[in-house]
């Protein structure tokens, strides 16, 4: 792998692995809904807001794992990457029985006491958190040994196999929705499919990093090491818990079960696109861990620069697109039903996630460097504005107030998060980071925001018209940018590295 484009890289690699499951996602999303109906899918959707709360359990030791990974491999120092990883495993198999048994044990009080399931779905809904316990624990299991290519920077191989299991996934929920069978089988689904994945993952380790021993080790010190560092990102998972997983909850408190789809199906869209932007950070984040352990901030404050403008550049067309063409979007991928509900809510999560795409740099920056304790604080703070938003919001606004509660929040804290860590961590000019990764992205999407608005009063059921408006914003947007000189040398010359990538992936299908 070439070390000067080893970033460029992890980003294409996965950008290729996101394609196939966004496109999966986005395809099969229409038949499980319908198939499942209302009812089920908002139950579905509780069950994995629920386990992705108690995944917080893991203390943050997530990031810890790949950041050091990273630095040790670069040091050639095995011995500590086998602590790394025993230590790390205890931890998990550890929060997994933890995680699992907590899940089983407030079954009851979440499904009874908490969500508003209609009464022929509560035994259903009961047997399906039961289960997803022992989800939990295999789900934890596999966190460790996918964590380790991404660490060893070999996000080739993590990739290809998340989108390997990723299409099973699909497939087996398809096939038993086929069938005629339902949730229960859904959910078993999913843990074998997991426990399958691990035993890959732990194949592809052993050939990674020969005769390394994957036995669960304690040693207190390695122990304190990934917690440090991982403690702050535990804040952090607790408060983006509460900011993008809460507001599903609190709709299921404060309305029928049965809204919750008609919120989450306009979610899933922008989540979705949004997760476009972590193919990127998720390559930087081990990069800026070992340039920093070179003391080489220069190269930081060229990857900080460069990673900000090309998540602008991805994120502001994608958002833009849905907020313009939400409609038509709406009414063609789900129908007519999900209008009046779901494009409102499209429409307002879209501009405030905008504002969230805004901070990965900074984020990924401060945890590069070691501070991971920004990303926390400012976490915290906008969890709380974000948790007191929804309350007042929801029950006035239905499932309006629980996206707007997030726009308010991202537009209060991520301005203010960005100044603090040009100023106090990456120390660097405001007007520089405007001008050079800001400023010729917001003009070019300005420009082909207003040109495209003519497209979004078109036919509003017709695919062909929302083709052609996508097309208009694509070729007017690039080639604003091409004007604009958006992009430098190097970026060009990253380009050109990752076309070359494609053609070679590519002629071998």
């Amino acid at each position: 792998m070439e070390q000067k484009y080893q970033v460029t890289q992890n980003i294409f690699y996965n950008f290729l692995g996101q394609f196939f499951l966004l496109a999966i996602g986005i395809v099969s999303a229409p038949f499980i809904i319908h198939r499942l109906g209302n009812d089920l899918y908002g139950i579905y959707s509780i069950l994995t807001v629920v386990i992705g709360y108690f995944s917080i359990l893991d203390l943050g030791l997530g990031a810890a794992i790949i950041k050091y990974i990273s630095e040790y491999s670069a040091q050639n120092d095995r011995k500590s990457l086998e602590k790394i990883i025993g230590n790390a495993l205890s931890a998990y198999i550890l929060i997994g029985i933890v995680g699992g048994g907590l899940i089983i044990l407030l079954t009851k009080m979440i499904v009874l006491q908490f969500l508003h399931i209609p009464s022929e779905f509560i035994p259903l809904a009961i047997s399906a958190f039961y289960l997803s316990g022992l989800g939990f624990f295999v789900t934890m299991v596999l966190t460790v040994f996918n964590a380790i290519p991404n660490g060893l920077q070999r996000m080739d191989i993590s990739n290809s196999r998340n989108v390997l299991f990723g299409v099973l996934n699909t497939l087996g929920v398809i096939g038993i929705l086929l069938m005629g069978q339902s949730l229960i089988s859904i959910v078993l689904w999913n843990i074998l499919t997991s426990i399958i994945a691990t035993f890959v993952f732990i194949g592809i380790i052993f050939k990674l990093l020969p005769q390394i021993s994957l036995k669960p080790q304690f040693d207190p010190n390695i122990l304190r090491k990934l917690l440090n560092f991982g403690g702050f990102k535990f804040l952090s998972n607790i408060s983006g818990q509460i900011i993008f997983q809460l507001d599903r909850f609190l709709i299921g408190i404060f309305n029928p079960i049965g809204l919750v789809t008609f919120y989450v199906s306009p979610l899933l869209l922008v989540q979705k696109g949004f997760s476009a932007m972590l193919n990127i950070t998720n390559a930087v984040f081990p990069a800026v861990s070992f340039y920093q352990g070179q003391g080489d901030l220069e190269r930081v404050k060229e990857i900080y620069l460069r990673m900000n403008r090309l998540i602008l550049f991805l994120m502001l067309p994608i958002f833009s697109l849905l907020i313009i063409f939400s409609e038509q979007i709406i009414s063609l991928w789900l129908g007519a039903e999900f209008v009046n509900q779901s494009v409102p809510v499209l429409r307002i999560l879209a501009l405030a996630y905008i504002f969230s795409a805004l901070s990965a740099a900074p984020v990924i920056i401060s945890d590069g460097l070691g501070k991971p304790q920004i990303s926390a604080y400012f976490g915290i703070m906008g969890a709380v504005i974000n948790l007191v938003l929804a309350l007042i919001l929801i029950p006035q606004f239905g499932i309006k107030g629980a996206a707007l509660a997030m726009l308010i929040n991202s537009a209060l804290m991520v301005p203010i998060m960005i100044l603090v860590v040009n100023n106090s961590v990456i120390k660097i000019n405001h007007l520089v980071v405007l001008k050079e990764s800001m400023l010729k992205v917001f003009l070019a999407t300005a420009i082909s925001l207003i040109i495209s608005l003519i497209f979004s009063h078109l036919e509003k059921n017709n695919l062909l018209s929302l083709f052609y408006g996508i097309a208009a914003f694509g070729i007017i947007y690039l080639g604003s940018n091409l004007l604009l000189k958006t992009f430098n040398q190097k970026d060009i010359l990253a380009l050109k590295y990752l076309l070359g990538r494609f053609k070679l992936v590519f002629s071998k299908v």
